[in-house]
């Protein structure tokens, strides 16, 4: 109507009456749907990984007993627990920062004992084992706590399902989320745990996904010629791009042809997916694990090949300076 257009809204209105009111009512079936679970299997399951949980909290503890605290003043000492708390952000601190004095990677010189933290102090002193065990453990007791011991326990007596939420707005760019549990989250190199969800008695689970998605909507934002002359000749996107940008054959680019064309594949698909997502030299460079010259080369080369889209990301971020907000292709207003 009038009110849309002159606001600026006419394709934003368009997806929400033809797209995002049509979804409700899918939205509901699917959720009231659910999904079963195979809770005989799921039981197995906690019990095969409560055993692995403990051998690996046994591991720390090993590593642990090889050090000398001595040094840990008598008040902090006092607040440990013999054994430690492996999931006490407090006694695990104690144990980093005053017992093996060792210097915070953050700027502001926290005592963080998170998951970044942890892997930088594996690659920069000698008690690398100490912090493998402690990720090794962390990783396997949110297994536990997030799938293996939760879902079951949200599966409804009278349909024996899970009955998930999915919020249709759930993010700002007006992705989905999901909660009660979060199943767009389910680890998905893990067989263990998806085989806890099964298909009812004569039905089927199918799998689809989408080929490459992020990189095909970017040929069609930004027009760009090769990007879209590699679509139209059915490539394999990254494979193409590394490629062009290693002036190789496409066929020693494709993730099939060798070890090494599978990790250059890798690397060309971090970098694409880094540059869409606005990430920065030194976040693409950790990613990789090379130097943030080297990621930055990589990201100048990739801009020079493919010079529509450099032009397309500076359009935009010149959209969010000077109006306040970037649209998505269907009109979806992103204000900031």
């Amino acid at each position: 109507n009038e009110i849309c257009i002159s606001r600026g809204l006419k394709d934003a209105a368009i997806l929400y009456q033809e797209t995002e009111i049509p979804l409700i009512s899918i939205i509901a079936g699917m959720e009231d749907e659910g999904i079963k679970i195979d809770l005989k299997y799921a039981k197995g399951l906690e019990k095969k990984y409560k055993k692995e949980m403990i051998e690996l909290q046994k591991n720390v503890y090993e590593e642990i007993s090889k050090l000398d605290l001595k040094e840990i003043p008598e008040e902090l000492f006092k607040k440990l627990g013999n054994p430690i708390n492996l999931n006490s952000p407090l006694q695990l601190s104690i144990l980093i920062y005053d017992g093996l004095e060792l210097r915070s990677p953050e700027k502001d010189m926290s005592r963080g004992t998170g998951e970044k933290i942890l892997k930088y102090y594996i690659d920069n002193n000698n008690y690398a084992d100490l912090f493998r065990a402690i990720l090794d453990y962390r990783k396997i007791k949110k297994l536990m706590t997030t799938y293996i011991t939760k879902i079951p326990k949200l599966v409804r007596e009278d349909t024996e399902k899970v009955h998930y939420n999915f919020n249709q707005y759930g993010a700002r760019t007006g992705r989905f989320s999901s909660s009660n549990p979060n199943m767009q989250n389910i680890p998905a190199r893990n067989e263990d745990i998806r085989k806890m969800f099964i298909p009812e008695k004569e039905k089927v689970f199918v799998c689809a996904d989408y080929s490459q998605q992020e990189p095909r909507i970017l040929a069609h934002v930004s027009g760009d010629r090769n990007l879209i002359k590699a679509y139209k000749e059915n490539r394999d996107i990254y494979a193409w791009v590394g490629s062009l940008l290693y002036n190789l054959p496409y066929e020693e680019c494709l993730e099939a042809y060798s070890e090494q064309a599978a990790k250059r594949r890798y690397m060309i698909k971090q970098v694409i997916l880094g540059i869409m997502y606005g990430r920065g030299v030194a976040s693409v460079a950790e990613e990789l694990k090379i130097s943030k010259k080297e990621a930055q080369g990589l990201i100048n080369l990739f801009f020079d090949t493919f010079k529509a889209v450099e032009k397309t990301i500076d359009g935009y971020i010149k959209m969010a300076k000077f109006k306040g907000y970037v649209t998505t292709v269907y009109g979806r207003k992103i204000i900031f």
